[in-house]
């Protein structure tokens, strides 16, 4: 438990730095400030500092077995922070395709990784010493994976092209495509992210001071609920249901046949010699 509660308090200090930083984008964004009143490095302070705690937080995790996918993001980014931050503030004059390099790095390691998963679950398919859940399951994994990746890529070809188009005042036809279809793929693999999640391993116990799983933590707190939990519903057509109906009679006839007429334990005739 004193894993669980430093994790919480870590993860605690995590999403304040991420507040913050939306705290002072917004801030930024809405009054226009100039440069020289905020700059966005002093903006993407909180996302720097998050960045090397997350470094700190990911070999914690590693040590304790902990989940750090938040954290290893934020870690393998910070120098495409750092770029996004410069460009910003006028100081790198660059097309945004340069700015991303480091993304691109990471999206090229990401398809090498998803190939990988394919042809590993590709080999366990034809593999006859697992079973097959197990092999259903690195299928599952790659499909995933491929639908998390691929729609990510789309969205950084098309944000680069827009975003170099207006830059550079570029009469091309990508500067007609609205950020809401920009974002469309981004919106996609968010989804499929949260669809991941379900499947992942459990949360923080220490959360909300639970100090329990939620769903019982939530079977404990709402015990009308367990009656419901593990019963399955299915709805039939009302021939099915008169055909159900006819058979419970039939088991309930003779069932009252068996109660009427009991049957008897048959004991077997043994003869006693008498001896001589």
């Amino acid at each position: 438990l004193r894993s669980d509660f430093y994790g919480m308090v870590l993860c605690c200090g995590e999403h304040a730095l991420l507040t913050l930083f939306e705290a002072l984008c917004c801030y930024k964004l809405q009054t226009n400030a100039a440069v020289d009143h905020l700059p966005w490095l002093l903006v993407f302070a909180p996302v720097f500092a998050l960045s090397l705690l997350s470094v700190v937080v990911a070999i914690w995790a590693i040590r304790n077995d902990k989940c750090f996918e938040l954290e290893l993001f934020f870690s393998m980014n910070i120098v495409q922070f750092v770029f996004v931050a410069f460009k910003l503030d006028g100081v790198l004059d660059w097309h945004w395709t340069i700015v991303f390099i480091p993304l691109w790095v990471v999206l090229s390691l990401s398809v090498v990784g998803v190939l990988y998963a394919f042809v590993l679950a590709v080999v366990l398919a034809r593999s006859v010493h697992m079973l097959a859940s197990q092999r259903r399951q690195h299928l599952y994994a790659a499909v995933c994976h491929t639908l998390l990746v691929i729609p990510i890529i789309v969205f950084l070809l098309l944000l680069t092209g827009k975003l170099d188009a207006v830059t550079w005042s570029d009469s091309e036809p990508i500067t007609q495509i609205p950020y809401s279809v920009v974002c469309a793929p981004l919106n996609l693999a968010l989804l499929c992210l949260v669809l991941m999640s379900f499947g992942s391993r459990g949360g923080n116990p220490w959360w909300f001071a639970m100090r329990a799983p939620f769903c019982t933590f939530l079977f404990e707190a709402c015990p009308c609920l367990k009656q419901y939990a593990n019963v399955s519903y299915k709805f039939r057509s009302s021939s099915q249901r008169q055909d159900i109906m006819e058979s419970v009679e039939r088991q309930s006839l003779h069932s009252d046949h068996s109660i009427k007429f009991p049957l008897r334990p048959v004991v077997p005739i043994r003869s006693i010699e008498s001896p001589d």
